[in-house]
């Protein structure tokens, strides 16, 4: 039987690094997306304003989370 933490080791802090601006651009198509999608709907009711504004209020928790996500700086010895 194999050791699973020797099979599979932990994540490095570039692997953190490129997770957080992958969804940096993933969240960015997003907002793209939705943008776009309010540009192109007809008026809207109450019930889909609340809707818009809860969706867009989510990704900009998400927005905030990866802004506050310290960088890590690598200093050469």
């Amino acid at each position: 039987m194999s050791n699973k933490i020797q099979d599979n080791p932990l994540p490095t802090v570039e692997d953190y690094q490129k997770l957080i601006e992958d969804l940096r651009v993933r969240l960015n198509v997003l907002n793209a997306s939705v943008f776009l999608l309010e540009e192109r709907m007809p008026p809207r009711d109450m019930e889909m304003e609340n809707y818009l504004n809860k969706i867009n209020s989510e990704l900009e928790i998400i927005r905030k989370m990866i802004i506050t996500t310290p960088k890590v700086v690598f200093q050469k010895n």
